[in-house]
């Protein structure tokens, strides 16, 4: 038996279809299942969650009673002796074996290249972290060699300042740390995915280990290698002594942050009041929240799912996002704040970018 891939809703062609009608023998989104529910002739259907079917794979050709023993690499389907003299006339083919012997080298090929650059990221990442603390560390002690060269009354000031460097750095440290984590977890699924491999070396070479491995592979492609952030990093100034000016006596720190790419690390949610919120995707904390953008409105429709509608371009949609105009990504500055960003001509704003109707 193998697992079934993911499918789209056979009805609208659009949603994924995660729900599977027994009777009908088609694959149905939530609306979509919900409206062949509400009809008379099959309200009655049973339904089953796609992600459990399991297709019965054949190893005999219905059409010929002969046992498969090819692979035809033109339509990529598998072929008995007769159906190379018939259908696939001319066709190249591959035994079976060869054809999973190749899928599972690619494969392992593929877990082995993204493990090496999972890996690789990480250790610089874990280096960084290192790093960063040890240059924080130096910068707070620096701040604290300044403040016994100037008297007691401002102890208000280096109290502030080395606030400041803690939250900036542990704001850089926490946004490292995620995307490590982010690292780890897409290394144990790549783990765990070479695990299965290993597992088919001692299975029999069939049509049904074709369609495991095929569905592995499937898997891995699916699974995207992170990227290297722009690593953080911390510097402190020292300034002349000004009578003048007691925070001059001392020095500026800069810190450089990784920005959060709200696309891989974090998600947009409408809430149930209507505001929009920024939250991260693996622990679920709310990192910001703000009202809607004006002129965009939140419904719900019959089976209380959630549409939007921008009254200023007229557009109802189910998907928010799909309200902003193409190009355009959500990023956090370092204080949390969301802008949006055009990566195509480096434009930034605090605006949400509406898509403008007809576009």
């Amino acid at each position: 038996m193998a697992q079934v891939a993911s499918k789209t809703c056979e009805i609208c062609n659009s949603s994924p279809g995660i729900l599977f009608c027994i009777e009908c023998e088609q694959h149905f989104c939530t609306n979509c299942k919900g409206l062949h529910s509400r009809q008379k002739a099959t309200r009655h259907h049973e339904f089953q969650s796609s992600s459990q079917l399991k297709y019965k794979v054949k190893s005999t050709c219905q059409e010929h009673n002969e046992d498969f023993i090819f692979i035809c690499m033109v339509c990529n389907v598998p072929v008995c002796s007769r159906c190379i003299a018939e259908t696939h006339n001319g066709h190249k083919v591959a035994t079976i074996s060869e054809t999973i012997s190749t899928s599972k080298e690619i494969v392992k090929h593929e877990i082995a290249c993204k493990l090496q650059e999972e890996n690789r990221i990480l250790n610089e990442i874990e280096t960084a972290i290192d790093v960063f603390d040890c240059r924080a560390l130096a910068v707070v002690n620096e701040i604290k060699e300044d403040e016994k060269r100037i008297r007691q009354k401002i102890d208000d000031v280096v109290k502030q300042m080395i606030d400041d460097v803690n939250e900036e750095t542990k704001f850089g440290k926490d946004t490292l740390l995620i995307i490590a984590e982010n690292s780890k977890t897409r290394i144990k699924t790549l783990t765990a995915l070479e695990e299965k491999r290993k597992d088919f070396e001692d299975e029999k070479l069939n049509v049904a280990l074709l369609k495991d491995v095929n569905t592995l592979q499937e898997k891995i492609a699916e699974i995207e290698i992170g990227v290297l952030p722009p690593l953080p990093s911390i510097d402190y100034k020292q300034r002349k002594m000004h009578k003048t000016n007691m925070a001059s006596y001392f020095g500026t720190y800069s810190v450089r942050l990784p920005p959060r790419n709200i696309s891989n690390e974090c998600k947009m949610i409408v809430t149930d009041k209507g505001s929009l919120s920024i939250v991260d995707k693996y622990t679920e904390t709310v990192i910001c929240e703000q009202p809607l953008p004006a002129g965009i409105q939140m419904k719900l429709d019959e089976n209380d799912r959630p549409f939007y509608i921008d009254h200023q371009t007229k557009t109802t949609t189910w998907n928010f996002t799909d309200l902003m105009q193409k190009g355009w990504e959500v990023m956090l500055t370092s204080k949390r704040i969301p802008f949006y960003i055009n990566h195509g001509t480096n434009k930034t704003t605090y605006t949400f970018p509406r898509k403008t109707k007809g576009r």
